[in-house]
């Protein structure tokens, strides 16, 4: 609370600091937190959680939704998901933006699939996220914190997909985007190649299948099967239907 003490938005003897958020119903009760060596950083201590659940919560000053909160009138939360051990969260408490600090999130793919194909998702970050939690709905895996994961849908339908991501100052910022997973139909007819997913291989670096170190004609047959087994059921293939 340095900053904002500097600024004269805080009153060590006035003012305090409490936490509200998914694990004390959003401020009811009341959970303050102390600064016992006054060195204006306060601190509580909460138990009762278990491991990997996340929780949503932001500071406010004297336990008040009065537009001194963090975030206010913008709905933003933080986020974080209880780890094995201790678990120590160092956050800025930002009713003051802290200089130079921001983080947005916006997650870009096609917004359709074929079932039994990979859906690739990007992301675009302004400013720093230290860590990132995706929820695939209906997708293999169905977590994951890489920056450009890789989903695969076995069922038509629409999903939702999300991404959490945080950084070191406490700042949370969530995307969503809403993604239609299509019946697969084998490519028949004429143009059958206008349906069909392509894969381009480049052979010396493929598979290498003599240990000589270049990939070979006989690496890609051994790997066929990885490409496309012939058997729509399973979800071990990459559903490829040309090379």
């Amino acid at each position: 609370m340095s900053y904002q003490i500097e600024l004269g938005d805080f009153d060590p003897d006035e003012d305090f600091v409490d936490v509200a958020g998914t694990f004390n119903d959003w401020g009811s009760p009341v959970t303050q937190l102390s600064d016992e060596d006054n060195d204006s950083v306060y601190t509580v201590t909460l138990d009762g959680f278990s491991i990997n659940e996340t929780i949503a919560y932001k500071f406010r000053l004297n336990g008040q939704w009065g537009g001194t909160e963090e975030f206010p009138g913008a709905g933003n939360d933080r986020f974080y998901t209880v780890q094995d051990g201790e678990n120590v969260i160092e956050v800025w408490y930002n009713d003051e933006a802290h200089p130079g600090d921001t983080l947005v999130v916006d997650i870009s793919s096609s917004s359709t699939v074929k079932q039994h194909h990979y859906l690739f998702y990007q992301l675009s970050i302004t400013g720093q996220a230290d860590s990132l939690l995706w929820t695939f709905e209906g997708g293999q895996p169905d977590t994951s914190t890489e920056v450009e994961p890789v989903v695969y849908y076995t069922e038509p339908g629409t999903y939702q997909t999300k991404v959490i991501a945080t950084n070191e100052f406490g700042l949370a910022d969530t995307s969503e985007i809403t993604i239609t997973v299509e019946e697969y139909q084998p490519p028949t007819g004429e143009k059958w190649w206008t349906q069909a997913t392509f894969y381009e291989i480049f052979v010396r670096s493929f598979y290498d299948s003599d240990g000589d170190g270049t990939g070979d004609f006989n690496g890609i047959t051994e790997k066929l099967d990885y490409l496309n087994d012939g058997d729509p059921e399973t979800t071990d293939d990459l559903g490829i239907d040309a090379l």
